[in-house]
């Protein structure tokens, strides 16, 4: 990436403020749990297959 194909910093800080809102939720904070739980954020299968693991808390 380079200054020309990011977009401007106001864009940039709404988009930051969101997602930190969004994975506040208690919902998110559980799912998140579960995942740091299962091996999140350490080499293994969690993190080979991310898709599959967050998969099973998005139902």
């Amino acid at each position: 990436m380079n200054a020309a194909t990011l977009p401007p910093d106001a864009e940039l800080q709404a988009s930051r403020d969101a997602f930190i809102a969004s994975v506040q939720r208690p919902a998110a904070q559980a799912r998140l749990k579960a995942l740091l739980d299962k091996g999140l954020q350490k080499p293994g299968d969690v993190e080979r297959r991310l898709g599959r693991y967050a998969a099973e808390y998005g139902k």
